[in-house]
């Protein structure tokens, strides 16, 4: 026969090792969940970073682009203007009145 009293009690050592193994386990999932949390932020803030970058080097090619447009359609010959009628009407009236006056 044994002398211990509470023969189905649970020694102190025990328990106390199941308690610092819940509050281990407590910790650690604490830790993994901010460790998730600043990974997602980081993603978040890349992804923005990302985003402001393409942004940026679509400005920069849509002002590229323009000036070598710009630059193309200026060395291009210009097409001569041809004078209107009117404008032939008063040059040969011009030039006529001053044939005669001289």
């Amino acid at each position: 026969m044994s002398t211990d009293p509470l023969p189905d009690r649970i020694p102190d050592s025990i328990l106390d090792g199941r308690e610092r193994e819940k509050r281990f386990r407590a910790e650690s999932e604490r830790l993994q969940a901010a460790q998730n949390e600043q990974e997602r932020r980081q993603r978040d803030r890349q992804a923005m970073h990302e985003r402001e970058a393409y942004r940026i080097d679509d400005e920069i090619r849509a002002a590229l682009f323009l000036r070598v447009t710009q630059a193309r359609e200026a060395t291009k010959p210009q097409a001569e203007v041809r004078p209107t009628l009117r404008r032939f009407l008063i040059s040969d009236f011009h030039h006529r009145t001053c044939s005669l006056a001289a």
